[in-house]
Parts: C-alpha cells; structure tokens; sequence
C-alpha cells in the first residue's frame, strides 16, 4: 500500500490553475472540453476513472484507489505514460474518490472538474455531493459534470455564475439547516436574499432566463443542479 506521500510529486503554486478528476460512475459520464482542459494543470483518477480519462483521449497524473475496476492492461499503460500510482486495499475508511480529492487539495488545487461521479448507486451520488459540501468548507471549490446535469457547491464564498443557454432548468437543494441570504439574477423566480431550510422545496425547478445567471447566499451551503447540457458553471 502506497500511502499519500506528496514530497515526491510538484505542488502547483498557481492558484488560478484547477485539477480534473476522473471517479468511477460511466452512468451520466462526460469529458472535459478544451476550456476545462486548459484551466488545469493535474489530472487524477479515481480507481476505474482512470479508464475513463484514457477514453477522454487524456493522460493521468496521478491514479489512486483500490483498482479494483480497472484491468491490469490498463493500469500498465499508465505507468507507461508516467502516470503515478497510489494503490490501497480495498477494505478501507475511505472511498477512492475521497482520496483523489484529498490529494487534490494536499498538492494545492482548489479549483476541481469532477467527471464520472454522477448516476449509478444513489448512496455513492449522496455521499459524493457530501465530499463536494466538506472540501468546499476547506476552500476547495467543486463542480461536478455529466452529459445532462452540473452540479456545483454554493456557499458564501462560492457564488454560482452560470453561463449557457438559457431556458435550462436549475435547482437549489440546502444542505445546511438554513441557507441565509439567497439571491438570484437571470431566473424565473428570483430570490431577493430569502432563506432556505434544509428539506424544502421552493428552490426546485427554477429556470434560467438569459444567457447569464447567478446565484449567491450570504451563510450556509446549498447543491445547485443545472439540468441543461449546453450549461456550465464558471
């Protein structure tokens, strides 16, 4: 077993610069576009989601998990390209997501496109949206992508600006006990710095008016989901 040892690999000093995750999910799977590609310097796998980064054409930084999904054809392809290895057992305290994403933000990343951890298993999607809750809280900020929906972490700090088409449709889920202060622009239903309780519903099914779009909070912490293909989050 290989544990985190960081000495070894560069520590980005370029705060702007983000890291791409692959986890393991291929339900709802999508690959990073040229724009998120530029915007990251490290690319890390999480066990099978180094499968999907080479179908992404990509090559990993850096592989960590079990590997219990992945053939070994593809792990020595890998370390054919470099790619470093942390392997674990598979009875562990940890999933192989909250590893890469723990040395994610050990090697200085708080900007992460997380690919692969939407659909499948609905304990693994609510235990992964929690990963995005707990790193967000330690200043690492979190988007998560699929084919039809984006999910991003918004808290005091990490207002959501939302670019794409409008019509698509986006949700607001408080995870706090009280999300205070919520403020929308460019929706349907615009929120003037309401609050939202943990358990509602009023923020479900808002609609995105214009091409531009943003929603904020002054405490707490709340899932936005966008349900459009053509949206992203900045």
């Amino acid at each position: 077993m290989a544990a985190l040892s960081i000495e070894v690999i560069a520590v980005s000093t370029d705060e702007k610069m983000g890291c791409i995750v692959f986890a393991g999910c291929e339900d709802d799977l999508s690959f990073p576009d040229e724009e998120i590609k530029r915007r990251s310097d490290t690319v890390i796998c999480a066990d099978r989601g180094l499968r999907f980064c080479h179908k992404a054409g990509m090559k990993a930084d850096i592989a960590v998990g079990d590997f219990d999904s992945v053939t070994e054809e593809e792990l020595e392809r890998a370390r054919t390209e470099g790619t470093r290895i942390f392997e674990y057992p598979s009875e562990k305290e940890e999933t192989d997501l909250d590893l890469a994403l723990k040395l994610a933000f050990r090697l200085g990343s708080r900007r992460c496109f997380l690919y692969g951890a939407l659909g499948g298993r609905i304990d693994h999607g609510l235990a992964n949206i929690l990963l995005m809750r707990r790193y967000a809280s330690m200043g690492m900020q979190i988007t998560m992508i699929g084919k039809m929906n984006t999910i991003e972490m918004m808290t005091h700090d990490f207002p959501c600006h939302i670019s794409g088409r409008e019509g698509c449709t986006i949700s607001i889920i408080p995870l706090s006990d009280t999300v205070i202060g919520i403020k929308t622009n460019g929706m349907k239903f615009e929120l003037h710095g309401e609050d939202l309780s943990c358990g509602s519903s009023r923020g479900v099914s808002n609609q995105v008016m214009y091409k531009l779009a943003q929603v904020s909070c002054d405490s707490g912490e709340a899932a936005v989901v966008i349900n459009e293909k053509d949206a992203h989050l900045d």
